[in-house]
């Protein structure tokens, strides 16, 4: 039919022993290595490989660091990948494992940040301006004033809390008002209707370009000229 399909195989462990030369120690090795799970998709085969049970003796009096480490043990046989960090030249299968492994966890760390980036958007869109926040953002831009400062970052928020996630505010277009939401548009009608009348300023801006994309953006009082 064409559709992709994916199984995985339980296979039994195969116990290997050998000695080896590593990096100038004579060591006699063994191991269990078993095929983990074997997927197969429309167009790969992937198999993957599980080393436990990793022994380790050195044989003879060699001084070199790789010995010392095993004598000693700490050089962790729990872990088999830490042996990959002693290998002068790795074999491009584990390089390649390795990278593959690399960008999986950079991928699912962009999809924690996103998921709770689209949280807190989520939980901001439903929230209002307290007047107690309000109160204490005057405070603060008081303050910024007596220090002969001309302008303070009154509210800091993601690009996305925007109804076109802060197209408007990047362009800038004069109609960027229209797309807050949450506490950030609350800012924006207690400014408009409190502080403005007075003459205080009011610009939007986005802060910083994550990946190039814009990320928080932020409302800053202005006065002063």
């Amino acid at each position: 039919s064409g559709a992709e399909s994916a199984s995985s195989i339980i296979m039994p462990a195969i116990a290997l022993g050998a000695t080896i030369d590593l990096m100038g120690a004579t060591v006699r090795a063994g191991a269990a290595i078993r095929i983990d799970q074997i997927e197969v998709g429309g167009e790969q085969l992937r198999v993957k490989l599980r080393i436990n049970d990793v022994t380790m003796k050195v044989l003879g009096e060699s001084m070199s660091p790789v010995a010392g480490l095993l004598r000693s043990g700490a050089l962790d046989l729990s872990k088999p990948g830490n042996l990959v960090k002693f290998m002068p030249k790795k074999p491009d299968v584990l390089v390649e494992a390795h990278d593959d492994a690399k960008r999986a966890q950079r991928a699912r760390e962009a999809a924690m940040r996103a998921a709770a980036r689209d949280d807190l958007v989520r939980r901001l869109a439903g929230e209002r301006l307290s007047e107690a926040a309000w109160k204490a953002m005057l405070e603060h831009a008081r303050a910024a004033a007596e220090r002969g400062e001309k302008d303070f970052l009154l509210i800091r928020f993601p690009s996305a809390l925007c109804a076109d996630a802060g197209r408007m505010i990047n362009a800038p277009d004069p109609n960027w008002p229209s797309s807050l939401r949450g506490p950030a548009a609350d800012v924006y009608e207690r400014w408009r209707d409190e502080l403005k009348p007075a003459g205080f300023g009011l610009s939007a801006r986005i802060l910083e370009f994550p990946g190039g994309f814009p990320g928080d953006a932020g409302l800053t009082l202005t006065w002063g000229g």
